[in-house]
C-alpha cells in the first residue's frame, strides 16, 4: 500500500512538471539570438513559446522554439489585430511557403 501511494504521488509530480514545462512563454524581446537562428534566455537554449505586442497592447506575434531553432506556426499580427503572416517553421527553418494577409484580411500571397 505504502509502495502504491509513493508510486502515486511521484505520477502527480511528474504529470505536473511536465504540464507546467509545456506553458514556457516569453517576450521575444527578452531572447538573446547568439548564432545566427539560435535564440537562448537566461544562458540556457530556449523551447517555448514567445510574443510581442503593440504598444497598445493588441498581439504582434507569437511563435514558438524548440531547442533555440523557430518550430511550428509563427504569425504577425497589424495593429488592427488582423493577420499579417503565417509563417511554418522545422529546426529553424521555413518550410513551405508563407501566407501574407492585406490589413483587410484579404490574402495577398501565398
Amino acid at each position: 500500500m505504502l509502495k502504491r501511494m509513493l508510486y502515486l504521488s511521484l505520477m502527480i509530480v511528474f504529470t505536473f512538471n511536465s504540464l507546467s514545462a509545456q506553458k514556457n512563454e516569453v517576450e521575444y524581446k527578452r531572447l538573446t539570438e547568439r548564432e545566427k537562428g539560435i535564440y537562448y534566455f537566461n544562458e540556457s537554449l530556449y523551447s517555448g513559446s514567445c510574443f510581442e505586442n503593440y504598444p497598445n497592447g493588441q498581439k504582434g506575434m507569437e511563435g514558438a522554439f524548440k531547442n533555440g531553432k523557430r518550430d511550428g506556426v509563427w504569425t504577425w499580427y497589424y495593429e488592427n489585430g488582423a493577420k499579417k503572416r503565417e509563417t511554418v517553421y522545422c529546426e529553424g527553418k521555413i518550410q513551405g511557403v508563407s501566407k501574407i494577409w492585406y490589413k483587410n484580411g484579404n490574402e495577398r500571397f501565398k
